[in-house]
């Protein structure tokens, strides 16, 4: 939307503020990333319609008459989902927005998990949003004492050589 200028504004009917990201203004556009609805308030009229709205509902898997918790699926089915346990019942099908979808497996390599957000099963979804990529190099850092081939515990140290620094400066104050 623009306003009479040409300038571009908030897409939400009645605000007239500039645009800032994803068609919102500045405000509007945190509530989106905070809370997942550019017109969320802490209004308790809002949230008991936005509630009503929600919890009317029922889960769209077949012989599944609980409430909608997430993604027109109930708290129980989108936890398998996430969690990747027995998904047969699901009809190879993920809904997504109202439309059906297949489950396809998360684009990680080796990953046997079906994907949840973004190509990407949960974890790797936020391995990604985090650091970019939904891979995490894993480094291994060794004990601090030379020739020690164990993994390090606290303050550089294994923990066998942690244990004897502590006894150690024990022993110091005695």
């Amino acid at each position: 939307m623009h306003d009479h200028q040409g300038r571009r504004i908030c897409e939400i009917e009645g605000c007239q503020d500039k645009h800032f990201a994803k068609g919102y203004c500045k405000k509007h556009y945190q509530r989106y990333r905070r809370h997942g609805d550019p017109l969320y308030t802490k209004n308790f009229k809002y949230k008991q319609e936005r509630t009503r709205l929600l919890t009317s509902a029922e889960c769209i898997i077949e012989g599944c008459n609980n409430n909608v918790y997430v993604k027109r699926i109930c708290y129980n089915h989108y936890s398998q989902l996430n969690n990747q346990s027995s998904l047969e019942h699901l009809n190879t099908e993920n809904y997504l927005n109202g439309e059906k979808k297949e489950l396809k497996l998360c684009l990680a390599f080796g990953c046997k998990k079906y994907e949840v957000i973004g190509s990407y099963c949960l974890e790797h979804h936020q391995l990604f949003k985090k650091y970019g990529s939904p891979y995490v190099a894993k480094t291994i850092v060794y004990c601090g004492i030379n020739k020690c081939k164990k993994t390090h515990h606290k303050k550089g140290l294994c923990d066998k050589h942690y244990d004897l620094l502590k006894e150690t400066i024990k022993a110091g104050y005695n």
